[in-house]
């Protein structure tokens, strides 16, 4: 299974490998792995009509907690920054999609 995230936490409990990758990589693996199932967990609408515009899919806003299980793959879209909680959602932070970084995780329970 396929976890869009709007970072690079580790929900739960397992080793996790996590690399950096293009825009380009980023959407690539997207386009390899999403007919396995994939699932949003992107919390912000402003990321999601972005990843939108990159994907060509639809993308939910989402804030459910999410459930991983062993050999499924992450793929973040974060901000390179902390935004300042009073401040997140703020149009100004990460309004252009060049103003994210791209993350592929691996997890695995063991």
């Amino acid at each position: 299974m396929l976890h869009l995230m709007n970072s690079t936490m580790m929900p739960q409990p397992g080793v996790y490998y996590c690399n950096k990758v293009s825009r380009t990589k980023f959407v690539k693996t997207f386009n390899e792995l999403k007919d396995s199932g994939w699932k949003s967990y992107i919390g912000y609408p402003q990321l999601a009509k972005l990843l939108f515009d990159l994907l060509k899919v639809e993308i939910k806003v989402s804030r459910e907690i999410t459930r991983l299980k062993d050999g499924d793959v992450i793929l973040a879209a974060r901000l390179p920054y902390r935004v300042d909680p009073g401040e997140k959602g703020n149009r100004k932070h990460g309004s252009k999609i060049t103003d994210y970084e791209f993350f592929v995780v691996g997890y695995s329970k063991k």
